[in-house]
């Protein structure tokens, strides 16, 4: 009693179409799921490599930085030596030598973006630029809020002010 069962080949000829619609559409759904993961891990590696060139940046704009710090005292040394020198009868050569050293050095710095805060007596109070040290009674009404001497030239790193100039004020007395 042992019956053979055999496929009529109308049913598999039905079956065949089913089974390879099945199989196309798990292939095709794979396909934008595969794509979608490659196009986001794209888009990270493109993310990594601008943060660590930002990174990178940083690091090396904070390390001229504490660099320029640390040379201001020379610097104030530098000038102060050179308005010396310029009091002082005979020292003509002295004075020229200095300046020299000083444009140069001033040069060698600026291709790093560290530039002098340029003041001078009768400008206007900046409170972005200047620390006022001290207030002088003014003359006349126009020195008001206007800078009277400066004791101490500020500094700028790429725009960035890394040391105030330090300055004494034209102010009504109160």
């Amino acid at each position: 009693m042992n019956k053979k069962v055999q496929a009529n080949p109308e049913e598999i000829k039905q079956e065949e179409p089913k089974i390879m619609h099945a199989q196309t559409s798990t292939a095709d759904s794979e396909e934008v799921d595969y794509k979608d993961r490659y196009l986001r891990l794209l888009a990270d590696i493109e993310n990594i490599r601008k943060n660590s060139a930002k990174q990178i940046s940083n690091a090396y704009t904070m390390a001229n930085e504490k660099l320029l710090k640390e040379m201001l005292p020379y610097i104030d040394s530098l000038n102060s030596a050179i308005e010396n020198a310029s009091i002082t009868k005979g020292q003509e050569a002295v004075e020229k030598g200095l300046n020299y050293l000083k444009k140069q050095l001033m040069d060698i710095l600026a291709k790093f973006g560290f530039q002098e805060i340029e003041i001078k007596a009768g400008d206007k109070f900046n409170v972005d630029i200047m620390d006022a040290m001290m207030v002088i009674p003014e003359q006349t009404p126009k020195d008001h809020d206007n800078v009277c001497a400066i004791f101490e030239k500020g500094y700028t790193l790429n725009s960035e002010v890394i040391r105030h100039a330090k300055v004494s004020v034209y102010s009504t007395q109160n």
